[in-house]
């Protein structure tokens, strides 16, 4: 078999989830908030795997157009209350691990992710849905990644290696 390598993006149809902080019960205010869909990319490529999901921003963040830095921002932000902003630009997330580490993350932004595994990180395993390794897709952080990329011929070849590769057993 060779090198094992899959590809995955967040599917287009995924809105970023909601939270009872940014429901909005107006209509009115509803229509006017944009709602930014959210973006991912995960790769695995042989023993390494990488991935990375947008900021989650909710439309209620202020401008600082006169900072120059994600740092001097966010100090901002905080200086001045404003913790939506400030958390919003803080809301990026991305790992990197080893397959052959139980899927651990050796660096991960936000730091304290470092050391967890991929199922901690991601509220469970990666689950693969579908019956066709052209149209599958896997559930990973609550959301459908679709597969644009893999060296499996078959979902149950894909299942056979998530599962052997994440599970807890020594």
């Amino acid at each position: 078999m060779p090198e094992p390598r899959l590809a995955l993006k967040i599917s287009p149809s995924q809105k970023r989830k909601s939270s009872s902080m940014n429901k909005i019960e107006d209509k009115e205010e509803d229509e006017k908030c944009h709602v930014q869909e959210d973006n991912g990319i995960f790769v695995l490529v042989g023993d390494h795997f990488n991935y990375v999901t947008s900021r989650k921003f909710s439309g209620s963040e202020r401008s600082y157009n006169n900072k120059t830095s994600l740092v001097d921002l966010v100090d901002e932000a905080v200086a001045n209350g404003d913790l939506i902003t400030a958390r919003s630009y803080l809301s990026i997330e991305g790992g990197h691990g080893r397959v052959s580490n139980k899927w651990k993350l050796d660096c991960a932004i936000p730091s304290w992710n470092e050391g967890k595994d991929i199922q901690s990180v991601g509220d469970g395993c990666l689950v693969v849905t579908g019956t066709d390794i052209l149209s599958c897709s896997v559930v990973w952080k609550g959301y459908n990644w679709d597969v644009f990329d893999c060296s499996f011929e078959s979902v149950d070849e894909l299942k056979v290696f998530l599962a052997k590769n994440t599970t807890n057993e020594e």
